[in-house]
C-alpha cells in the first residue's frame, strides 16, 4: 500500500495541469486580416505599393476587393482600389501590388528619402477590405519607411 501513496499526488497534479492547458483553446473566426506595408517602389509619376495581408483566422478568408490610402510624413502619397478575387489560407499571408499615380507632395518626400536628406519617414495607411459574405472592414496601419540598401527607388 505504501508504494501507491507517493504516486497519487503526482497523478492528481498531472491531471489538473492537462485540464488547465486544454481549456484555453479556441477557434479564431471572423477577424479581419492584419495589414502592413511590405514594400514601396518609386517610378516616374507613380508608385508600386506592396500591401501584406495576414489572415489570423483558423479558416480561409475570401476578399473581393481592397481600397488603399497611403500617406507619407503627413502628405498624401497614393490612393486607389483593386478588385480581385483572393482567398488567403487559414493563418496564411498574401501580398497585393497596387500600381498607383503618386501625389506630387508625397513624391517629393520620397525623393528626399532617396537622396538621404532624411533617414526615415513616417507612413500611415488606411485600408478598406471587401470581404466575401460580410460587410466591408476598415483598418489602419502605420510605421517608418526606409530606403532599401543598394536598390534605387525601393523602400520598406
Amino acid at each position: 500500500m505504501n508504494n501507491l501513496t507517493p504516486r497519487w499526488p503526482g497523478l492528481v497534479l498531472a491531471t489538473f495541469l492537462l485540464a488547465a492547458c486544454s481549456g484555453n483553446l479556441r477557434e479564431v473566426v471572423g477577424e479581419p486580416p492584419q495589414v502592413s506595408l511590405y514594400g514601396l517602389e518609386r517610378h516616374d509619376g507613380s508608385v508600386v505599393i506592396e500591401l501584406a495581408l495576414r489572415n489570423v483566422n483558423d479558416a480561409p478568408l475570401s476578399l473581393s476587393g481592397t481600397r488603399l490610402k497611403l500617406g507619407l510624413d503627413g502628405e498624401a502619397l497614393a490612393e486607389g482600389e483593386r478588385r480581385l478575387p483572393l482567398t488567403i489560407s487559414a493563418r496564411g499571408r498574401e501580398v497585393i501590388r497596387f500600381d498607383l499615380p503618386a501625389d506630387p507632395a508625397g513624391r517629393q518626400r520620397l525623393e528626399a528619402l532617396e537622396k538621404g536628406d532624411v533617414e526615415q519617414l513616417p507612413w500611415t495607411m488606411e485600408v478598406k477590405l471587401q470581404l466575401d459574405g460580410s460587410r466591408d472592414r476598415s483598418t489602419r496601419a502605420e510605421g517608418w519607411l526606409h530606403p532599401v540598401p543598394g536598390q534605387a527607388n525601393r523602400f520598406r
